[in-house]
């Protein structure tokens, strides 16, 4: 048996940033729902929704022609997660709290995209428009939750920190 010692519902904006060009600057929300047990224990639900909308652009070589190509991408693109994670408090003190944690979510992305295409050495400029789902993508993570009570006894201001790999192409499978 386990005894509950409190529960709490949070919204935190944020920035997140990372190698996968399609959410590389995107801004996001979260809201989630932390029940504390066994005093240094947390268990948290959460769901989180990221939105990029920072122009990129990238090169490649088309398999089909052998032709250099030259795109660049307008994205409107989003992720929503939901998540469930297991903290430790690692401070022992009444004002501050500094959980960690392993984190496991499921992501959905919304890949909403039109730009354009340039072959190399050629005039011509291709439009192209795309839209897809990329569903149920596991993601592996850390939580780093630093909190610090405030005057009023019942309002915190917290910083969090969340790494994470997210498995595109498959569980195991590089993505």
């Amino acid at each position: 048996s386990f005894q509950v010692f409190s529960q709490e519902i949070y919204f935190a904006p944020g920035y997140s940033f990372g190698g996968y060009d399609h959410f590389k600057s995107a801004i996001n929300y979260q809201v989630g729902y932390h029940i504390f047990i066994k005093e240094k224990g947390r268990i948290g639900l959460s769901f989180s929704h990221d939105y990029n909308n920072h122009p990129f652009g990238y090169t490649f070589s088309s398999n089909s022609d052998g032709m250099e190509y030259n795109r660049t991408v307008y994205p409107s693109n989003h992720r929503l997660e939901f998540s469930v994670n297991y903290c430790w408090n690692v401070l022992n003190s009444s004002n501050s709290s500094l959980f960690i944690g392993p984190e496991i979510g499921l992501n959905f992305f919304l890949i909403n995209e039109n730009g354009t295409e340039l072959v190399n050495n050629e005039p011509e400029t291709f439009n192209f428009d795309q839209r897809y789902w990329e569903k149920s993508k596991i993601g592996l993570g850390l939580v780093f939750d630093y909190d610090i009570r405030l005057v009023i006894e019942y309002l915190k201001l917290f910083v969090s920190l969340k790494p994470e790999v997210i498995f595109l192409s498959g569980f195991g499978q590089k993505g």
